[in-house]
C-alpha cells in the first residue's frame, strides 16, 4: 500500500515585447494539489529493489491570469479556470536505499486523468463576464523521483 501528497505552483510572466505593438503584456498563477492512493508489488523476488506500482489521485487545479494589450490594445482580460478530476498512474519503480531509512524511487509511468473544467472570463474594460466547462484529458508517459522515509 502506498500514498502521497504533491502540491505545485506555477508562475508565467509575458514580458513587454519591443517592437511589438501585438503582442499581450500579462501573468498567470496555477496551483496543483494531489492526493494518491496505490499499491506496489515487487514481482521478481531476486530483485526486490524493481516494483511495478498503480495510483490512482484525486486532482484539484486552480489558474488565474490577466493579460492587457494585444492587436488592438483593447485585451484587458481575467481568466480563472478551477479544475477537479480523477486519474491513474501506472509503472515501474526502482528502490535506490541511500541511508538507513531513507530510499529515492526514480519512476517510469504512464499518467491517464480526466477533469471537468469550470473556466470564468471577465473582461476589465466592457464588463462583459463569460462562463463556460471545458475537460482536461490527459495521457502521457512521466517520470518522477520520490523521497521515501520507512519506518
Amino acid at each position: 500500500m502506498r500514498s502521497g501528497v504533491s502540491y505545485n505552483t506555477g508562475k508565467d510572466n509575458t514580458g513587454t515585447v519591443n517592437n511589438c505593438a501585438d503582442c499581450p503584456v500579462g501573468g498567470s498563477t496555477g496551483k496543483d494539489l494531489r492526493l494518491r492512493l496505490g499499491a506496489q508489488y515487487s514481482p521478481i523476488a531476486t530483485a526486490p529493489w524493481l516494483y511495478v506500482f498503480s495510483d490512482f489521485y484525486y486532482r484539484r487545479f486552480t489558474s488565474e491570469s490577466n493579460y492587457t494589450g494585444g492587436l488592438c490594445g483593447c485585451l484587458n482580460t481575467d481568466v480563472a479556470v478551477k479544475s477537479n478530476g480523477v486519474g491513474n498512474s501506472t509503472g515501474l519503480g526502482f528502490r535506490i536505499r541511500t541511508w538507513k531509512h531513507f530510499y529515492l524511487n526514480p519512476e517510469v509511468y504512464y499518467d491517464v486523468l480526466r477533469a471537468p473544467n469550470s473556466v470564468s472570463s471577465n473582461d476589465r474594460t466592457s464588463g462583459f463576464n463569460q462562463h463556460y466547462e471545458t475537460r482536461t484529458k490527459l495521457q502521457a508517459p512521466a517520470v518522477r523521483v520520490n523521497a521515501i522515509i520507512a519506518f
